[in-house]
């Protein structure tokens, strides 16, 4: 078959880089995949990720399970390890979007989808193994099937009539007399906050309601919904019903935490779930709480994606996943460049960023050099000094040597300095007197002694 480009929402686990790329190198045998990551750091934000699902073509899973092989005989473990799978798993079923799911077999029925859903219990052992994949076959013949689904829907999709949904719906309770159980500057407020985040048409709906055509067309244009999930609404059957037409919602309930978590609703659509849904919970006693949250959700909805458009890309993405995230700061003499790249270079197989003064990357071209250095030594969490009389006799490294120990000092720093060469120093300075140093030396190589740093922290 011609090979499809497919927008695929993809949940994996971000730091299982093996499993991730054996199932990416498959499916780029077959077709394009692309998908979107969140680059920002947050709680999970279940309207942002229902919106990501509705916007792609298809829905692909893979679920590792990570533990030791003695913690996949306990329930609680696996239970544990496959709670964000089992999130966004729940989104593909409900989505009813075209969704393949690699699992691996010891969870068993606890991931095990629904048969409207392709899957493949994989066997981890043979995927981690040096030698070959007896499955790969079968894995292929089931994506190949999965694409070919992917693009009979994709086919339909085009000749639909416009579907672009542009509305965002209040969804609250109202009195016998008709009167909300909401103030009116609570509304304005509320819709207020989203025409700052330029959501602009909005329909407030007042529980008890009636399922007519009327709110029919409205629910057809709905982008979003911001939903109370209190009694009065939950017996309107709304929240539920949204719920399973797969509706994003932004969920409110008026009360406290504690009550919250006892909601009947809640319980109901939730209680299965212990990522996600329940603490994404609007929860709110004051109209300013609900209104500052309610920014804050939205800015989170509305936070800029990474696309992955290509398989080196991906694979690039996926390595990253086994880099550690502190930044590290090397600082050396240019006379010493030839060792400091291999130790550099080491460094980069194991932390995502490395800052290096003459890789034409670290520093932002235009900035004045020297502040920007100091700039970038303030953001890091690992210093690495790489000593030699050439560096003391540089006034620019002592310079940064001495910032170095004072931010290690201060506790916002990690520092190792490491002496190059085996020829004592002449007068080191003396705020670097009591440092101890790691010698290159002492290892059999530099990729042994980036270990032992990474050991250290």
């Amino acid at each position: 078959m011609p090979q499809i480009s497919i927008k695929a929402f993809l949940s994996h686990r971000y730091k299982s880089a093996d499993v991730n790329l054996y199932f990416f190198k498959m499916f780029n045998d077959v077709a394009e995949v692309q998908f979107e990551i969140d680059e920002g750091v947050f709680s999970t934000n279940v309207t942002r990720l229902e919106k990501m699902v509705r916007n792609s073509d298809a829905f692909i899973g893979i679920y590792p399970f990570p533990g030791l092989p003695t913690e996949a005989n306990n329930p609680y473990e696996l239970r544990n390890q496959s709670k964000y799978f089992r999130l966004e798993l729940d989104l593909a079923i409900r989505s009813q979007k075209t969704a393949i799911i690699f699992y691996d077999k010891r969870y068993g029925n606890l991931i095990k989808p629904p048969k409207s859903i392709f899957s493949y219990p994989f066997d981890y052992n043979e995927i981690m193994s040096t030698g070959g994949f007896p499955s790969l076959g079968s894995h292929k013949r089931l994506f190949e099937s999965f694409c070919e689904a992917v693009q009979k829907s994709k086919n339909f999709e085009e000749i639909k009539l416009d579907d672009d949904k542009n509305v965002v719906s209040i969804v609250v309770s109202s009195d016998q007399n008709g009167n909300s159980g909401y103030s009116a500057n609570c509304i304005n407020s509320i819709k207020e906050s989203l025409e700052v985040h330029n959501y602009s048409e909005v329909e407030v709906i007042q529980v008890p309601t009636k399922l007519n055509t009327k709110l029919f067309r409205t629910i057809e244009n709905v982008d979003f919904a911001i939903v109370e999930h209190n009694s009065s609404v939950a017996e309107s059957g709304i929240p539920a019903f949204f719920h399973g037409r797969f509706i994003p919602m932004i969920r409110l309930q008026k009360m406290n935490k504690k009550v919250a978590n006892d909601n009947a609703l809640t319980k109901f659509l939730f209680g299965d779930f212990e990522v996600g849904y329940q603490k994404d919970m609007i929860v709110w006693d004051t109209e300013e709480i609900l209104i500052k949250e309610l920014s804050m959700r939205l800015d989170v909805i509305n936070f800029n994606v990474r696309r992955i458009n290509t398989f080196s890309e991906a694979e690039k993405y996926f390595r990253s996943a086994t880099l550690r995230k502190e930044v590290v700061f090397v600082s050396y003499s240019g006379k010493d460049a030839d060792i400091a790249s291999n130790i550099i270079n080491s460094l980069k197989e194991q932390y995502q960023t490395v800052f290096n003064y003459r890789d034409g990357e670290s520093i932002v071209p235009g900035q004045p050099w020297l502040e920007e250095i100091f700039n970038k030594l303030a953001s890091s969490a690992i210093g690495i000094n790489l000593v030699s009389q050439a560096y003391f006799d540089s006034g620019n490294c002592r310079h940064e040597a001495q910032q170095m120990v004072a931010n290690y000092d201060s506790g916002k720093l990690k520092l190792f300095p490491i002496k190059l060469y085996v020829e004592e120093l002449k007068e080191p300075p003396s705020f670097f007197g009591s440092t101890q140093y790691m010698r290159v030396a002492d290892y059999a190589n530099v990729k042994e002694m980036v270990k032992k740093i990474v050991a250290l922290t």
